[in-house]
């Protein structure tokens, strides 16, 4: 049995005494996209849902919860009013053109509020994040011509500043980049000859603005979700408030909300708690911060939230109430773990 799985089965029992508690708090469940096919430029980086697997997720949410719209939860954050036990938010990253395609007409159809979270620097396809090149280039690396390999190894090393003995060593190096190698990635992707404009033009994987502002003519909630989606963590304080405050004031543009949602991308959790705490002060308009700790009880400005992509298996039944479940037993053993990083409250 593999560490995750007894920690798994351990932290049931605990879980099931902790539940009442955590029932308490809206749980937020959120995605990048559904789709019949994943594209280029995910599929490299996570699993998807089908269309249809999205759908039984939305319709077990819509009997088993109360799902709430954003702005009940800023309510219920603020204690201005209490949301029913059991209340659940539905959130969609990264601002995919799938967003719009796909999962606005199931949210229609079952008449469920969601909030959607996009980059201000790809609405209209006019340029693509950094994890989402580095899948072109995964992409591309795979249909190497036997001997290609050879000819761009010595130029491909230097780029990514460590010696790529293989192809795989390439794609473990795309795999991990971050916005702070954005140069280099570009580099390799010119090396493997990945024309990303030509993509962004042809495959528009991103919503229009045009698309957003439907969304929000609709009652959908429209959140900021940084500028470029940098690994926060990794940006000094002047680069972090830019992405923040940037991405809310355009936001605020487009759809006149006095104050926005943010949903760090990738991940919060590495960055204090306490000096969110001071940027919250500072910018005004931002309403609650979303996060992806799952289940873990935070400050009352930050929405945690259950990542939902994963398919499982194929049938007629939603994988989520597993997904949610092994989030409750696994909540023990991320509390203790987060225990271990004081620095981060």
């Amino acid at each position: 049995m593999d560490a995750v799985r007894l920690a798994e089965r351990m932290g049931r029992p605990l879980a099931r005494l902790l539940g009442p508690s955590l029932r308490r708090r809206p749980r937020g469940v959120f995605y990048h996209l559904a789709g019949p096919h994943p594209r280029a430029h995910v599929r490299a980086l996570y699993e998807t849902k089908t269309p249809e697997q999205l759908a039984l997720d939305l319709r077990y949410l819509k009997e088993s919860f109360h799902v709430a719209g954003h702005e009940e939860v800023v309510w219920h954050q603020r204690r201005q009013k209490s949301l029913p036990a059991g209340s659940v938010t539905i959130s969609f990253d990264d601002g995919l053109a799938e967003c719009f395609s796909t999962i606005r007409p199931l949210l229609l159809e079952n008449g469920l509020p969601g909030t959607f979270f996009v980059c201000e620097a790809f609405i209209d396809n006019r340029s693509m994040m950094h994890r989402n090149r580095a899948a072109l280039a995964i992409e591309a690396v795979g249909r190497l011509e036997p001997g290609a390999w050879d000819a761009i190894r010595e130029p491909c090393s230097r780029l990514a500043a460590s010696p790529l003995a293989t192809p795989g060593d390439l794609v473990a190096w795309l795999r991990s980049v971050t916005f702070r190698q954005e140069t280099e990635l570009d580099a390799i992707c010119e090396l493997l000859e990945v024309d990303v404009a030509g993509y962004l033009r042809e495959q528009s994987p991103y919503m229009t603005g045009e698309q957003v502002d439907q969304l929000h003519r609709e009652g959908f909630t429209i959140g900021a979700h940084s500028l470029r989606h940098p690994e926060l963590w990794l940006c000094d304080g002047s680069r972090m408030e830019a992405e923040m405050r940037g991405s809310c004031l355009a936001v605020q543009e487009r759809t006149g909300m006095s104050r926005v949602p943010f949903a760090f991308p990738f991940t919060g959790a590495m960055l204090s708690r306490r000096r969110l705490a001071a940027l919250l002060a500072d910018i005004e308009l931002i309403d609650l911060m979303y996060d992806t700790a799952y289940l873990r009880r935070d400050r009352s400005f930050i929405v945690n939230r259950i990542p939902a992509d994963a398919p499982g298996q194929p049938g007629d039944r939603s994988n989520l109430p597993d997904l949610m479940a092994r989030a409750e037993a696994l909540e023990p053993l991320r509390a203790a773990r987060r225990l271990l990083r004081p620095h981060l409250g």
